[in-house]
């Protein structure tokens, strides 16, 4: 049964927007179904402790959501190929993404299976991306993203990927120098 591009988006931003809702302690989404913005679908607020408010405001971090349609779900990675060079120079401008890659396996038109993946596209990433695609000739890269599993502290996670934005905030004034 043909399932619609826009559904598979839909139900991929609602996977990751629930997921984040109810996995984590010091995340907040603001992820948008049927976005039209360029390149993201919306940003996650981190905080610095699990009360949220204005004092305890982490930042943010830029959002990439996509679904894909499979006949099974994947164990451990889940490949995308699908971000252009211009994406990833969008990407790029926002100093680093977070992408969420939402596999769905449909029974008869409805859902049966989803697990979310993800990958964090810092700078340096983003630069040899946008290099070797520029060199080859090549339109398309892809993506390796990790299995996000209950196991996960994703607030861990997003710890992590804050203390890679700010380090990687000179190597962009280098690059774009």
């Amino acid at each position: 049964m043909k399932i619609d591009n826009s559904r598979i988006e839909e139900i991929a931003v609602d996977t990751v927007n629930a997921y984040i809702s109810e996995r984590t302690r010091r995340v907040s989404g603001k992820l948008e179904k049927a976005d039209t913005g360029i390149s993201v679908d919306g940003e996650i607020i981190f905080y610095l402790e699990a009360e949220r408010k204005i004092s305890t405001f982490g930042g943010t971090i830029p959002v990439q959501v996509k679904g894909k349609r499979v006949d099974s779900i994947s164990e451990i990675t889940s490949v995308f190929r699908k971000f252009d060079i211009e994406t990833y120079r969008n990407f790029l401008k926002l100093d680093g993404v977070l992408v969420f890659l939402v596999e769905e396996m449909f029974d008869k038109g409805l859902i049966f299976e989803k697990q979310i993946f993800f990958k964090y596209l810092d700078v340096i990433e983003l630069v040899e991306i946008i290099n070797e695609l520029s060199q080859s000739g090549n339109t398309y890269k892809s993506l390796i993203f990790n299995r996000l599993d209950t196991e996960i502290d994703f607030d861990q996670v997003v710890d992590e990927i804050h203390v890679t934005r700010r380090s990687m905030s000179a190597s962009l004034a280098v690059y774009k120098a």
